[in-house]
């Protein structure tokens, strides 16, 4: 007799598994996500008076909700999840190198996406690690967490944000030190009416 799984134990079964750039996936939505769905490490919510938004560290990745009246996009970047909705999923793909997405979407918000999981030389992740470390930890949404594959640098994200008057500028790092790799990522939400 099979025995089906709990929607607690398969989340409990993504958190263990390792943190990978290898497996990083990103999806767009047009509409919110319920928390229950992630494991929540650190997160902010932005208030503004034409819009608002979460912003949570999803392990060493992000969801983010922005939302103008009944208007919402939700970009999720994290490990493939069946958990996941396909109700109100917009686009969908593996992280590979350089990747752009733009959507204008008929209740008025503007989306753009542009991101690059870079590999990188031991001498280049060091560098780059620190300035973002040193950049970070004390700003923003930001998370380390347990060392991964790597003699002396943690795993991390760091999530800053800039807010204008109609579009919200997010720029996100995921670094992943055991792979020698770090996904940088830039989106706006924009309300263009």
């Amino acid at each position: 007799m099979e025995i089906m799984e709990t929607a607690e134990e398969r989340i409990e079964e993504r958190i263990k598994a390792p943190i990978s750039s290898d497996r990083l996936v990103y999806y767009l939505y047009r509409r919110p996500l319920h928390p229950e769905l992630f494991e929540i490490y650190n997160s902010t919510e932005i208030s503004h008076v034409n819009y608002g938004a979460l912003i949570w560290i999803t392990g060493c990745s992000h969801v983010i909700t922005f939302s103008s009246g009944n208007r919402y996009l939700s970009e999720v970047i994290g490990p493939e999840s069946e958990l996941l909705p396909e109700n109100g999923l917009s686009t969908r793909f593996v992280f590979r190198g350089e990747k752009n997405h733009e959507g204008r979407y008929s209740n008025g918000l503007r989306y753009y996406m542009s991101s690059n999981l870079e590999r990188m030389s031991e001498a280049v992740l060091v560098r780059t690690y620190r300035e973002l470390w040193d950049h970070g930890s004390n700003r923003r949404v930001f998370h380390a967490f347990p060392k991964d594959g790597h003699p002396t640098l943690a795993p991390f994200a760091l999530i800053d944000y800039e807010t204008r008057q109609r579009e919200l500028h997010v720029n996100a790092f995921h670094c992943f030190p055991g792979q020698k790799a770090i996904l940088k990522s830039q989106s706006i939400f924009e309300i263009s009416r």
